[in-house]
């Protein structure tokens, strides 16, 4: 089993649930992806919160001091 060349998102959930699948079995696949979607949405709700936090509108560059 190989890895595509690009992955998106998506595609990288199924990667992931290959790869788990084969080594522990197909118990989990559900929770696998609800585990991985979960994950992958808080990140993006912590980029957005420190994004708007450090950078204020306007901001260019580094940081105002």
């Amino acid at each position: 089993m190989s890895a595509p060349r690009d992955l998106d998102y998506w595609s990288f959930v199924e990667l992931a649930q290959e790869r788990l699948n084969s080594k522990f079995g197909d118990h989990h696949r559900s929770a696998t992806e609800v585990l991985l979607t979960l994950n992958r949405a808080s990140d993006i709700v912590t980029y957005d919160l420190e994004s708007s936090v450090h950078r204020p509108r306007g901001a260019r560059g580094r940081a105002i001091a």
